[in-house]
Order: C-alpha cells, then sequence, then structure tokens
C-alpha cells in the first residue's frame, strides 16, 4: 500500500493517514472525524465553501490526472492521496476494536434520511428508489423564468436529463427489467447473474414540491454500475433555489447501492458542466468520463453513512 506525501510530512500538530482498509473489512464505514464535538450546521457550511473555492481557482485535491496514474492500495482501495484525518496524534496507537465502534454503521436499504444546506443551514432530505410515478413527474420539470448564460444551460440540462431518464426507463419497465427497491435489484441479479437491469434513485423533501433531483442507473452484464444520467431540480441548477449538496448526495447513495451489491466499479459520461462536480468529489482530473474504485465507493457509501448518523 502507498502512502501520502502527506504521511510522511505529517507533524505532530495534525497527523493524516491514508485510508487504511483494514480499519474496516466487512464495514462500508470509513472514519471521518473522532476528535471533535460535530457541530453540522458548521461542517455544511464550511465544505461547502471549500467547494466553491475549488472550483473557483480550478484546483483540485489529489496527485493523479488520469486513470493510469491512479494510485490505489493493494486492495484496490481509495488512492494514495485520498486520505483521512485523524487526531489527536496520540489517536493513531488506538485499538482497532475501539476505531470500529467509531464508524458509522453501514447502510444496507434505502430510503435514508442525510442533510443539506438550505439558505446556508442544514435540511433534512430523503433519498429512496424511484417509483414509476416520480420518474415521470421529474420529466414534466421546467425551466425557471429569466435564467441566462451558464445558468439558463444547466437547469436545460437537467431538464434534458430528466426526460431521456424517463424514456429510457420506460423501456427497461416494459421489458420487466427496472427494480424500484434494492430488493427487487437484488432477486433480478440472482435470476439473471449476467443480465442488465435498471433502477432511478430521487430525493424528496417536505419542504419541496415534487423531487430535489434523481439519476438513472444501470447494473451491467460484469456487475458494475453505470451512472446514465445524475441531475438536480432546474431550480436548484439554476440557483433559484438556495439548496447545495443534493448531486454530491446522490452521488453517495449510487456508492451505497454498489457496496450493497458488490459492485466493484461505478462510471459514466461527463459534460462540459458536470466534469467539474465529478472533479471536485473525486479529486482528479475528469474529462467526459468518470470512474470509481472499489476503495472510493466504499469511502463514498461511508460518507452518506456518517450524515445519516448526524442526522439520526
Amino acid at each position: 500500500m502507498r502512502l501520502s506525501p502527506e504521511c510522511h510530512a505529517a507533524t505532530e500538530e495534525r497527523t493524516t493517514f491514508p485510508f487504511l482498509r483494514e480499519l474496516s473489512v466487512g464495514s462500508i464505514g470509513v472514519i471521518s472525524i473522532l476528535h471533535e464535538d460535530m457541530d453540522l450546521s458548521a461542517r455544511l457550511k464550511a465544505d461547502a465553501a471549500r467547494s466553491e473555492e475549488e472550483e473557483r481557482r480550478g484546483k483540485f485535491q489529489g496527485t493523479f490526472p488520469h486513470e493510469g496514474d491512479r494510485s490505489t492500495s493493494d486492495s484496490g482501495g481509495v488512492p494514495a492521496s485520498m486520505t483521512i484525518e485523524l487526531a489527536p496524534p496520540g489517536l493513531a496507537a488506538t485499538s482497532r476494536a475501539f476505531l470500529h465502534t467509531l464508524m458509522p454503521s453501514p447502510i444496507t436499504d434505502l430510503p435514508v434520511t442525510f442533510p443539506v444546506l438550505r439558505s446556508d443551514e442544514p435540511a433534512s432530505v430523503t433519498l429512496d428508489f424511484a417509483t414509476h410515478a416520480n420518474v415521470m413527474a421529474a420529466a414534466r420539470w421546467r425551466i425557471p423564468a429569466g435564467l441566462k448564460g451558464s445558468l439558463h444551460s444547466r437547469a436545460a440540462d437537467a431538464r434534458e436529463f430528466a426526460i431521456l431518464a424517463a424514456k429510457r426507463w420506460r423501456h427497461y419497465r416494459d421489458t420487466s427489467t427496472a427494480a424500484s427497491s434494492l430488493s427487487a435489484m437484488q432477486r433480478m441479479i440472482a435470476a439473471d447473474p449476467h443480465g442488465e437491469f435498471c433502477f432511478h434513485l430521487t430525493v424528496t423533501a417536505p419542504w419541496f414540491a415534487g423531487s430535489l433531483g434523481g439519476a438513472m442507473i444501470r447494473r451491467t452484464w460484469c456487475h458494475h454500475l453505470i451512472v446514465d444520467f445524475l441531475f438536480v431540480h432546474p431550480r436548484l441548477s439554476g440557483q433559484q433555489e438556495p439548496v447545495r449538496g443534493v448531486g454530491l448526495g446522490i452521488l453517495q447513495g449510487i456508492c451505497c447501492v454498489a457496496a450493497i451489491l458488490g459492485c466493484r466499479r461505478v462510471w459514466g459520461e461527463t459534460t462540459r458542466d458536470s466534469a467539474p462536480f465529478y472533479q471536485r468529489r473525486l479529486r482528479t482530473a475528469v474529462t467526459d468520463s468518470f470512474f470509481l474504485t472499489p476503495g472510493e465507493i466504499t469511502y463514498f457509501a461511508a460518507q452518506l453513512a456518517t450524515s445519516v448518523a448526524n442526522i439520526a
């Protein structure tokens, strides 16, 4: 396993370790914060501010410019440059059993409730498998009036993705290869291990009419997940609703499903507008496609598990 440069340069004041797979064998969970009383509102605001700053500067954390340089652990873990910070310094000697007690419980099914930022304050939303009605409702989204430039383009893309996702959903539904629950997907795979199946995810909240966003995902014959479309409501992408974190939550949810099903790869195509989102989250350069390794799937699934635990 390669250690990141930060690990070798750690000081007594701040010690940084790479994600150690041995700390979470048999678990989706990872350790995110072990040393402070969680102020959820402050943490969400800080994360959002950091993402905005990285996008403004055009800088992304990580040291691997393309797939060939994407260093992982010997077990296919998180890239060497993706690290998890542990403090205080003495925590490095803590027993493995104690570390396991601090890990979030793995997510084993949907729906789950997690926090997003709404007007810079935490607000709860629910991620679940979409029904036929959910998918069709998103296809009726409209572009908010008055948007111009890149905001109009992003809102138009969101609407187009929702419409295209609905068209594909109808095909899979008509051929009985669309799943509306995790258990349904598991039954399909058990009946036909090399079959291609589809499912949609949706994010809803009692304070927002309809869906805040969604995704269409395919399970391939070789047991990978392909993200065909990932989108948020045009009012969110057009910045007419002060809500942030929905897209990240959907990506984390896809990784949760992948982890539960045992899929070792999540990948998809990007647009010019969506590529920066994946660059910020994967912390690597992204062109017209992205992929997540087994370790990254575990990492993002654990992030959602941590958010769910904080809400609880």
